[in-house]
């Protein structure tokens, strides 16, 4: 049997795997921006003030390296790359580990408002686990290993 036969055997074809797949996307990329002021205020009450020179390059080099990993991931899922999705777990279980720091160590009085933020990755992982999510990621794969064969499959099973 051939590969976009399978994908339309195995899922159900709708646009709420796109929303699924998106909704997991800004889920991580949120978290992760939120994470990195946050972790630079926990980082001040350990060392001490930062000048808003050094602040703004550490923010900025903390949020390129927390950013990018993300954004390659998710580029590779829709170019048909599955195995990409692992990049999306461990920033999952960084941020989780992100929260847990903060949680011990942030002296702020809103501390506990910004950790109600954790829900952001723990719904993206609750995504991340349904069909949608798996149909989104195998919608890509199947697209680019035959691209042709799964269009025609695609308009067969529309029309």
């Amino acid at each position: 049997m051939k590969m976009t036969d399978n994908f339309f055997d195995e899922y159900d074809f709708s646009l709420w795997i796109f929303a699924v797949g998106i909704t997991v996307i800004m889920l991580l990329i949120i978290s992760s921006g939120v994470i990195a002021p946050l972790l630079l205020l926990s980082l001040q009450s350990i060392v001490g003030e930062f000048s808003n020179q050094t602040f703004g390059i550490l923010l900025l080099s903390i949020e390129l390296v927390i950013a990018l990993p993300l954004i390659i991931a998710n580029l590779l899922v829709i170019r048909g790359r599955a195995n990409a999705v692992l990049v999306n777990k461990a920033s999952i279980f960084f941020n989780l580990v992100s929260y847990l720091f903060i949680a011990m160590v942030l002296e702020h009085e809103y501390k506990w408002f910004f950790m109600m933020l954790i829900s952001l990755p723990v719904l993206a992982r609750i995504l991340m686990q349904t069909q949608k999510y798996a149909a989104y990621v195998a919608y890509f794969e199947a697209l680019h290993r035959n691209p042709q064969e799964f269009r025609e499959a695609l308009l067969r099973r529309i029309g």
